[in-house]
């Protein structure tokens, strides 16, 4: 904020899935049903008011920008952005935020000046780039590898148990960590821990990285580990967050009694910024920030941020690691 250039204005545009004529036209749905129905609209929609709020609190700020706003009419396979870059002019336009799918971020990259820099806000989607194209999401490989760092510094105790031997997870270990001993449930679903528990080290932190696709394998392993903790440091890992182990059969005590683990791409934030963001979003919304919303700030603001330095966005991306709400951007 110190070193933004107040003199010079730049120019932001947000390129939002409302799919407003598609709402207008569907006679069978009202207005009210789809802001009760439609997720992908409702995550739009609180990204959106995020990204409002940002906008307003960099005015507040006086940073000199201007906004515009378009609505893609984006589903997965189609979207208005080549019509819109083709009937409006981006010449000027330093930042563009969205739309919400990769591939048409990248379309929207190689249709403005290379100048443009274009931000995907939201996914974690593995994308083909492109010189002025930003992932504001770190990909699954990026999380995978940084958890993977760390493990490493901790401890060369790490094991995995694999649903199957054909689990992507056992192949991409037996690629890329060699030092991971994976262990397997056979074909009828059993798991033989006198195995795991022989090759368990003391004295040492064991690492066991669960990698599941089905409920029963995730109590398993689960029961027989806090049973093995009473010999062993045993600490569980999951390389994805997965919503199955919020499923009411696992107790969170007994994933907190084994430390578990994982990757995230955002942290929770209880710091005075936060809850003041916090506070006023509900004042102007009345209700609580969701992830997306926080994340329609995060992208924003920093974006924000980056266009109004001297050295523009694409520098400031180049030198400069910043820290939003849930987001770091480096």
């Amino acid at each position: 904020l110190e070193t933004v250039n107040k003199t010079k204005e730049r120019n932001l545009v947000l390129l939002m899935p409302f799919n407003i004529n598609r709402i207008e036209k569907d006679s069978s749905k009202t207005k009210i049903e789809y802001l009760k129905t439609d997720k992908f609209l409702n995550i739009t929609l609180d990204f959106y008011a995020g990204a409002l709020k940002a906008i307003d609190s960099a005015k507040v700020l006086g940073l000199p920008f201007n906004t515009k706003v378009y609505d893609t009419e984006s589903s997965k396979y189609s979207s208005n952005v080549a019509t819109i870059i083709k009937n409006n002019d981006f010449s000027n336009v330093d930042v563009v935020i969205g739309p919400f799918t990769n591939s048409f971020v990248e379309l929207a990259g190689q249709l403005v000046d290379k100048k443009t820099a274009v931000i995907s806000p939201l996914t974690n989607d593995v994308g083909v780039g492109g010189s002025n194209v930003f992932y504001a999401m770190p990909n699954e490989t990026i999380q995978k590898e940084k958890l993977m760092a760390y493990l490493q510094t901790k401890s060369d105790a790490i094991f995995a148990i694999h649903s199957s031997s054909k689990s992507k997870l056992s192949t991409y270990f037996s690629s890329n960590y060699q030092g991971v001993r994976s262990f397997y449930f056979n074909e009828k679903g059993i798991f033989d821990y006198a195995i795991l528990k022989s090759n368990l080290q003391k004295g040492k932190k064991n690492f066991v990285i669960l990698d599941w696709d089905k409920i029963i394998q995730v109590l398993s392993v689960v029961n027989n580990l806090l049973k093995l903790k009473k010999e062993f440091d045993i600490q569980l890992v999951v390389i994805e967050r997965n919503d199955a182990l919020d499923f009411e059969e696992i107790p969170s005590k007994n994933l907190a009694a084994l430390q578990m683990l994982y990757p995230s791409a955002i942290c929770e934030n209880e710091s005075v910024e936060a809850l003041h963001f916090a506070k006023a979003f509900k004042k102007d919304n009345k209700i609580q920030p969701n992830q997306y919303a926080t994340r329609g700030f995060d992208v924003t603001f920093d974006a924000i941020l980056r266009m109004c330095q001297e050295e523009g966005f694409f520098k400031s991306s180049e030198t400069q690691i910043s820290e939003q709400i849930e987001s770091q951007f480096n």
